[in-house]
């Protein structure tokens, strides 16, 4: 079965042996970035698109996990190169004025956060930041791949400490932020 276009493969892209994910920050690292993003502004839907945003770069598991048997690596998909986002985000900056305000803020949000979830993958899963130029994936930590799971091994590795840390900031963010909203 064929895949769609634009979650094929790069040309050219050797399958890389160990290949990492991060579990739990993408989601409060992309609420912390979103609220910084909208100040003191309250738009769910601005807040909701950041979140996506946060996450969706991932939607590229699907097309990995069902329809390739996980022969190309995640990483190497068009949602993980940072290329994209960077043009993404920069027509968003370049289009400010030109939309609605809430819709504009929402699509910025969304684009600046899946930048954000290909910058998080990096220091374990490996991403093309020189692509179109190169297809090396950049990373620096690499997990063994132990059995029984993948996810045991990232759990059980010192690198999910950090994971652990951006979730703590985000926590903490959350909690100042509510506490500086209700004394308003």
């Amino acid at each position: 079965m064929r895949g769609l276009p634009s979650l094929a493969p790069l040309p050219g892209q050797k399958p890389q042996s160990k290949e990492n994910r991060m579990l739990i920050a993408h989601l409060p690292v992309g609420y912390t970035v979103t609220r910084l993003y909208m100040r003191n502004q309250r738009d769910n839907f601005v807040l909701g698109a950041g979140l996506v945003g946060s996450v969706l770069p991932d939607i590229d598991l699907i097309y990995h996990v069902l329809l390739s048997d996980g022969r190309t690596p995640h990483h190497a998909y068009l949602t993980h190169i940072p290329i994209v986002w960077i043009v993404i985000c920069a027509i968003m900056l370049l289009a400010q004025g030109t939309w609605q305000t809430t819709i504009y803020r929402a699509f910025l949000a969304l684009s600046l956060n899946s930048l954000v979830h290909v910058a998080l993958d990096t220091p374990m899963g490996g991403i093309m930041w020189l692509y179109p130029a190169s297809n090396k994936m950049i990373y620096f930590f690499s997990l063994p791949k132990a059995p029984p799971h993948w996810i045991v091994t990232a759990m059980t590795h010192w690198t999910f400490r950090i994971e652990i840390a951006l979730l703590a900031l985000s926590t903490l963010f959350l909690f100042f932020q509510n506490k500086t909203e209700s004394n308003e």
